[in-house]
């Protein structure tokens, strides 16, 4: 099965609301209303762009509201019960928030929620793709015993 970007935003999306059922949570939909705003990067990542727009995407299927996306010098103020922030991608809002991929190797995620801000993103260096095909297995071939 191939990964994907949509499959890592879904698993990271499922982790967050799943792995800390204690904390408070950020309403992203109310009553097929958009309560959040997902934010990239200034100058996001082909990878980050998409992941944000499959995760748009996917809330929308879900709920029928689509959350807007913008780039993070387009937003003001503070996250608030009224408007949630979904960052997706490392960015300077999640620096702001001391959150950091620092020290994860390829294919690591960060994925935490706090308060009103739900945070998702991860190494994109090394990000592992699997391989277009399959070697070949070899039996019984010279300097390899048969049996």
């Amino acid at each position: 099965m191939k990964a994907s970007p949509a499959r890592l935003l879904v698993v990271l999306l499922s982790g967050c609301l799943i792995a800390h059922p204690q904390a408070t949570a950020a309403t992203l939909v109310e009553k097929g209303q958009p309560r959040a705003v997902i934010i990239v990067p200034e100058t996001p990542s082909p990878v980050v762009a998409n992941a944000a727009r499959v995760l748009r995407d996917h809330i929308k299927q879900m709920t029928e509201a689509e959350l807007p996306i913008r780039t993070e010098d387009r937003i003001t103020g503070s996250p608030s019960q009224d408007q949630a922030w979904v960052l997706v991608g490392e960015g300077k809002l999640a620096k702001k928030l001391g959150l950091t991929s620092k020290g994860l190797g390829p294919g690591g995620i960060v994925q935490s929620a706090k308060g009103n801000v739900l945070a998702l993103f991860g190494s994109e260096l090394g990000f592992w793709r699997p391989p277009t095909r399959m070697p070949q297995e070899t039996h019984g071939t010279a300097g390899h015993p048969t049996g």
